[in-house]
Formats: C-alpha cells, structure tokens, sequence
C-alpha cells in the first residue's frame, strides 16, 4: 500500500549548479552539484489556462552566480535537464514572493515543448493541495503527520531519484490565527535541504471525537531548520564568548497560500497570454 501516488514523487525535481572539477588525473570536467529541491507545480486559471511552475525556496536560487540546472523526469522514464539561468538572466527569471519573510521563488516553465505536450508530472492546485482554509476545516493539527520528499545532497548513493522522510505538525495554531506566515514541523532537515515539498499523511484511525484525513495532499514548501543555541558566557564581564549552534529538528514551513500568492503576483507582471 502506498500513502501517495507515484506522480508525487515523479513531480519533484532537483537543482543543481553546473560547475568545474578535477578528476584524479587533474583532467579538468563539469559536474552537477545538487544545491536544493524544487518541485513542478499546475496553477490552474478560471478561464481554463493552465501555467507549469516550478516553486523552490528563495535562498535558494537568489543572488546565484553559477549555471543551475533542474532535472525532471517525464513520463517516458527519461530525465530531462534544463538550464535555469547564468550570471546574466537570473534577475530576469525568478519572481520572489513580495513579503521578504515569505522564503518562495517561482518561474514559470509553460513554453517548454515537453511541458506544453503534458510529458510530466507536476501538482495540481484545485486537486493535489491543501490551503490553510482546508487545513482548518480537515482538522488538521498537531501530532499529525506529514511526508517529505527532497533530494540528497553530498551523499554517496545515486541522486537521481527523491528520497523519502517522514515527520508530524510539531505547531500551527499562530499559522492559522494568521500570527504567523509560517508553521513547524518536527523532521530531520539539514542545510542544503531546501525547496522540500511537505506533504499532509492520511491516516486509517482517529482519536476519540476527532475527524480522519485520508488524502494526501501538499500542504508546504520547507523554509529552513530551527537552530538550537548555547552561549558561553563570561562570569567576569557578562559577555558571550561564544555560541554552539545544533539542529533541533524543528523546520519552519511555507503554506501553500504563500505559494499561490507568489504565483499569482507573478502573473500580474506577466499575465498569460
């Protein structure tokens, strides 16, 4: 049994930069190094336009320098790798989400022949989504549980496919009291771990009184950990020597408002045609 649909995992693509190495014989070659996660992402129009997006974390591609790259796997089995931006255009191609806070970056993938011809997968917003009004309605809250999905960087094993995590809602009471543009959840994140889709885990069972979710729906895009700190502090003149810094496990995570926010204030400045 699987809590999730294969087209889940097939939307999520990776992004890497492109960039310069020495093999062992100090011949000099170009490798991809994997930098953050991404997924693709249907924003479905009223009038029945559709636009392909892909959706990643702002920290991510922002202020970029080197060639990035993103591969996606069509429905064919094949990998398909796309180059995002140089130094020159990365400007140009992402919009940012206008409340600096909100951690999401968009562009928009619809004049690509493979994309316009439906070869890949991606997430549905009327279908494959829960907005934070759903979320309330659903009873979705603390201790349930979520699925990630994101892709390895700097581990040894083969990085073409996304791997799998799984965590609960640690807090979203201040998210839905609107206190709060984000909520936690508890999941082993790591640097480098960005752009994560987040996704709500349907359950067969409930507590007394409560209600059961059994769909699995996106719920959030990763915004980044929760550090832990200690500080030393000096007993003589009360300054901080210095400060340990560890993970506490705690992620931060963008609602899907937020990412149809950004998408939508994207297409006022560049309105489908």
């Amino acid at each position: 049994m699987s809590f999730f649909p294969k087209e889940f995992l097939n939307s999520v693509v990776s992004i890497s930069q492109q960039i310069k190495t020495l093999d062992q014989e100090w011949t000099e070659k170009l490798i991809y190094n994997i930098i953050g996660t991404g997924f693709l992402f249907w924003k479905v129009q009223s009038d029945w336009k559709y636009s392909v997006y892909l959706v990643t974390n702002k920290h991510v591609v922002k202020n970029q320098t080197w060639e990035l790259y993103v591969s996606i796997r069509k429905k064919d089995g094949t990998f398909q790798k796309i180059k995002l931006l140089t130094s020159e255009n990365w400007k140009s191609l992402f919009f940012y989400h206008s409340k600096d806070a909100i951690d999401i970056a968009v562009t928009r993938f619809t004049n690509i022949w493979f994309i316009q011809e439906e070869q890949i997968y991606f997430f549905q917003s009327d279908k494959n989504t829960y907005s934070k009004s759903l979320l309330i309605s659903n009873n979705i809250g603390e201790w349930d549980g979520v699925f990630v999905f994101w892709y390895p960087a700097s581990l040894t094993w083969n990085s073409e496919f996304p791997v799998v995590r799984q965590g609960i809602i640690a807090q979203i009471k201040p998210y839905y009291e609107n206190s709060k543009t984000d909520y936690i959840i508890d999941a082993f994140t790591f640097p480098w771990n960005s752009g994560w889709p987040i996704f709500i885990k349907p359950e067969i069972y409930s507590v007394w009184k409560t209600s059961i979710n059994n769909e699995s729906r996106l719920i959030g895009i990763l915004k980044s950990y929760i550090p832990y700190r200690e500080s030393l502090q000096s007993t003589q003149t009360w300054n901080i020597l210095s400060i340990h810094e560890t993970n506490s496990w705690l992620t931060l995570v963008e609602g899907v408002d937020s990412i149809i926010e950004t998408i939508e204030q994207c297409e006022l400045i560049n309105p489908l045609i």
